[in-house]
């Protein structure tokens, strides 16, 4: 397996394109990066910002550049001896007319030879699809003559607004079709009733659409790459450009929605290049919950690096804090509940109102399992019992599959049933454990029947499993993590629910042994496209974890000089307390070092604001915003954030930010150095080597300035690599030069070193001494190789006075208990001074972190060399 050094995420579009990426391979081999990693290049809907929208996966998108502009990417990047991780999506495709084979099922439905690519229940629609596209019911529309018939190039249509319908084939000789196209309602009413789709009311629709969607986008529909046949369209250009060794690694997008995630994953590493045993470069985007471990029979590298993300994380949370700030957040909201029951509640919400259709069809298929059964289920019943269970699943899916379930299925289940007591009729919650776990009562003289009914269940598990993954993603990712906000910092994509948390020292170690372990070339990442603020922002925000009394006194006072700003709407409170303790913390996280950027900052700020109160649900949403209460909820932003800067409260609110922002710029560092050395391959977001101090999406997608950061690189690599250097860098911190500087000697310190990061063991230190527990380190070890990584964490109390935890005068008697098989004299990569190990093989912290926050250290003839 080609295993990459490093990753660099691009989000092309059409300003970011094959070209522009092609100008940056330079730069980016530099920085130390190996493996330029895109987001999907395969035909989108036009203007798409991220390209998930996929129309055509068989032909590379034209706005990028085409064939003829990726194939110069590859180029370049082979050139360079530099790989490309592309990132596919097998689970959906755009349902609209643009996507052919799309428009082959609105045309001649089921008969269609495209029916099979989708995943669409005819049954349940009675022989036709479901369409939830109208704004009104189809009489209104109808009547106010709304939808109208012609004939193009293309053939006939009916055309609503800016969206065209393809009509069945020989329909111009229908007796209705001239008077529909007169404008006669009644027979263009007749003339639809005739076609293999059933228009409907985007509203009612979304219970009664019968095909998979991506979570509940109803233009983006489930692809059936079970099927072979589907398989091998979707993924010939794949394939093909793996084979030209064009791409050397692929990343899988939403692999909890296909129906068997294993035998997908095994037809695809027979298909790549190599023997077919695992050997191509695959991750895949597995949303791990809590203690869940990435399936050992998936023959991949790893995930897409949420479970690193948040394990990082928490170690810039400081318990004592967060217990603090949980309580002062129950007093100034009132929210008494935790996270965990946050979930299920919203989880429960979801499954009613964003996946009705889908809810419906699985209480009907499991209320006919039970009858055949014997148990005399009424549907009512089987939904209570369904979504119960949904909302109580500690993770996004379970595998069972023909050969049943694993043990981790049974202990998923089981604590969702136990979650579940009390909410359903506990007939059909014992029904619903036996279907899941396939543990039907053999008939042993009937093996005909039971090979049936087996299969019967199998059928029902199997749709199961691609439901609670979305139940998932919408309940808590962009419902529960916007509603429960003690520390906004820790509601990231694959938190813990159950246990939100930190992690000490020890159980960052145990994480890391169990990665390299079993899964030593995942990803490591801090940032991507999904997650919900920029990597910077994130640990700025962990650090108000360390100074808990203060901000509960601040945003109390805060919301005393505030409250001339607020409104009242249909007799709520703009802001609501909930909403009011998310801005002061996402504006303590995203706060822009620059006040040049002040104007722009207020207008994006506001937009997140209004976006987080959609994704809560409470006052306003995606499918009935309140635009009253959103205009409130922009001047309020807009007057805590006057256009000028100048108000009370940013007086008092700054000298606490900065502050902030110095332990958070630490955190930072650290995590840099972690993510670059610790076990895994380091993924960088891109334009996240200055400070990310992006709002979720689509603010993490604007476009970078990377000429400035080759600008700095270019510097950075004339200027002098000593102590000075580096102290100067640490004190102009705010500029962000010191964290492209960090990663870039970093990355190259890696890459010069490749079998000890990819392979190398990894070795917990030991630390002894006053500052133990505000430090964690490590060695990696490989065939008489080593290199040594430090990084301060819960530095708020260290920097009390304000000044950089380094020194001696900081760490004091702190020290490091290194192997009596380690070199005894080191040498810093970033300052390249020596540090010596003393007779009792001790590494003095105050030596190792002389002049920056963090170290990184190699043997000094190694260093030498």
């Amino acid at each position: 397996m080609r295993v990459p050094g490093a990753t660099y995420r691009l989000q092309l579009n059409a300003d970011l394109t094959f070209a522009d990426a092609l100008g940056l391979v330079l730069y980016l081999d530099r920085l130390g990066v190996s493996d330029v990693y895109t987001s999907p290049v395969f035909t989108a809907r036009p203007g798409s910002r991220h390209s998930y929208d996929v129309i055509d996966p068989a032909q590379l998108n034209p706005e990028l550049g085409g064939r003829d502009g990726f194939r110069r990417l590859a180029a370049a990047l082979r050139e360079r001896g530099m790989g490309l991780l592309l990132d596919i999506v097998p689970n959906h495709l755009v349902a609209e007319p643009e996507n052919d084979w799309w428009a082959g099922v609105l045309a001649a439905g089921a008969a269609s030879p495209f029916a099979r690519y989708f995943d669409i229940d005819w049954a349940a629609g009675g022989g036709k699809l479901v369409l939830p596209v109208l704004r009104a019911p189809l009489d209104e529309v109808l009547q106010r003559g709304e939808l109208r018939v012609g004939v193009d190039e293309q053939g006939p249509h009916v055309r609503y607004f800016d969206l065209r319908l393809p009509l069945a084939s020989g329909v111009e000789a229908d007796g209705d079709f001239d008077a529909a196209a007169a404008g006669d309602a009644d027979a263009l009413g007749a003339l639809l009733d005739r076609q293999h789709y059933r228009l409907a009311y985007w509203r009612t629709g979304i219970a009664e659409v019968n095909y998979r969607r991506f979570f509940a986008v109803n233009e983006l529909a489930g692809v059936r790459a079970e099927d072979e046949a589907v398989f091998t369209a979707t993924h010939t250009l794949t394939l093909e450009l793996a084979a030209a060794g064009d791409v050397s690694g692929l990343r899988i997008d939403h692999i909890d929605g296909l129906r068997d995630p294993l035998a997908y994953l095994e037809r695809l590493q027979r298909a790549l290049p190599g023997d077919g045993d695992g050997d191509f470069y695959l991750l895949v985007e597995k949303i791990l919950s809590g203690d869940e471990a990435l399936p050992e029979s998936w023959p991949v590298a790893g995930t897409t690096g949420y479970d690193f993300l948040n394990t990082v994380n928490g170690l810039f949370v400081d318990a004592g804090g967060l217990q603090t700030l949980r309580e002062t957040y129950a007093s100034f909201t009132g929210d008494r509940l935790d996270l965990s029951a946050t979930a299920r509640e919203q989880k429960a919400r979801v499954a009613r109102e964003l996946f009705p259709a889908e809810l419906r069809r699985l209480a009907a298929a499991l209320a006919e399992l039970g009858n055949a059964d014997g148990l005399a289920l009424a549907e009512a019943d089987a939904e209570a019992a369904l979504v119960a269970v949904a909302a109580g699943f500690p993770v996004y899916r379970t595998y069972v599959d023909e050969a049943g379930g694993a043990d981790a299925d049974r202990a998923v289940v089981d604590l969702a049933l136990t979650a579940a007591e009390g909410e359903a009729p506990a007939a059909a919650l014992g029904l619903l454990r036996r279907v899941l776990l396939l543990e039907l009562q053999l008939l042993d003289e009937q093996p005909g029947a039971d090979r049936e009914r087996r299969a019967e269940w199998l059928e029902f598990v199997l749709r199961w499993q691609q439901f609670t993954g979305p139940v998932t993603a919408k309940g808590v990712e962009d419902t529960a993590l916007y509603r429960h906000i003690p520390l906004l910092s820790m509601n990231e994509v694959g938190v813990d629910a159950e246990r939100p948390g930190v992690t000490d020292a020890a159980a960052f170690h145990d994480a890391m042994a169990r990665r390299v372990a079993a899964w030593p070339h995942t990803l490591n990442a801090t940032s991507t496209h999904d997650t919900k603020r920029g990597e910077d922002a994130r640990v700025r925000i962990d650090a108000l974890s360390g100074l808990a009394g203060e901000w509960a006194v601040a945003v109390q006072r805060w919301s005393e000089m505030n409250a001339m700003h607020g409104a009242t709407v249909d007799g709520r409170r703009v802001p609501d307390a909930n909403e009011e303790w998310l801005i002061y913390q996402a504006l303590v996280g995203a706060w822009p070092f620059d006040d040049a950027e002040l104007p722009s900052f207020r207008s994006r700020a506001a937009e997140y604001i209004v976006k987080a109160a959609r994704e809560a649900k409470r006052h306003t949403n995606w499918l009935d915003p309140d635009t009253a209460y959103e205009a409130a909820l922009v001047a309020f932003v807009e007057a805590v954030i006057p256009a000028d800067g100048d108000n009370d409260f940013l007086a008092d609110f700054l000298p606490f930010q900065r502050r902030v922002a110095k332990i958070g710029a630490v955190n930072s560092l650290a995590q840099t150095l972690l993510k670059v050395t610790a076990p895994g391959v380091p993924d960088l977001y891109q334009g996240s080597e200055l400070w990310d101090l992006s709002f979720v999406d689509p603010d993490n997608r604007r476009p970078v300035d990377f000429a400035a950061r080759l600008r700095i690189l270019v510097e950075l690599e004339r200027a002098s690599a000593d102590k000075a250097s580096a102290r100067a860098l640490l004190e102009g911190w705010e500029d962000g030069r010191i964290k492209l500087w960090l990663t870039w000697q970093a990355l190259r310190f890696r890459r010069e070193r490749g079998e000890l990061f990819c392979d190398g063991d990894y070795v917990s230190l030991e630390t002894s001494g006053a500052q133990s527990n505000h430090v964690v380190a490590f060695a990696r070890r490989h065939e008489g190789n080593w290199a040594v990584a430090v990084a301060p964490r819960l530095v708020a109390g260290v920097m009390e006075d304000g000044d950089w935890p380094v020194g001696p005068h900081v760490w004091g008697n702190t020290a490091l208990r290194l192997p009596n098989d380690a070199p005894v004299v080191w040498r810093s990569v970033l300052t390249g001074e020596d540090v010596a190990v003393s007779e009792e093989g001790a590494l003095s912290l105050g030596a190792a972190l002389a002049d920056v926050p963090v170290a990184l250290l190699a043997p000094r003839s190694e260093a030498s060399d």
